[in-house]
């Protein structure tokens, strides 16, 4: 019974360092490559990147489909640049190509909204 009591103690510890690594690693990501600042106009938009604000520039030509869905409580939006989206399967979705994923989680709810509104006039 010592030895199971152990044991389960390991893993939970192991648990709590893989969980602790997982977090310092996609932060340092986000620090790294995060999108921080979106600017729209009517030929496409700006993706400010990272620490060092690095512009991505995606021209509205350049947008060849635009997928939003909503899992869990995360509103997601799919800017796709040079492929397809696939929903043949109910519940998950297949991308070909480039794109540029967009979650709510760096920004205030209605202005996000506001971003989902004016990037599916890009739609073709």
């Amino acid at each position: 019974l010592l030895f199971r009591s152990l044991f389960t103690l390991a893993f939970f510890i192991i648990g709590i360092i893989i969980l602790i690594i997982y977090m310092t690693v996609d932060y340092s990501i986000w620090k790294k490559k995060g999108i921080r600042k979106i600017e729209i106009d009517d030929s496409g938009l700006n993706l400010y990147r990272g620490a060092n604000n690095i512009i991505e520039r995606i021209e509205a030509n350049q947008i060849t489909g635009i997928d939003v869905f909503t899992k869990l409580n995360r509103k997601i939006v799919n800017i796709i640049t040079d492929g397809k989206t696939d929903k043949s399967i109910p519940g998950v979705t297949f991308f070909s190509g480039s794109r540029v994923r967009i979650t709510n989680d760096a920004f205030d709810d209605s202005v996000y909204s506001g971003f989902i509104e004016r990037v599916q006039q890009f739609k073709k």
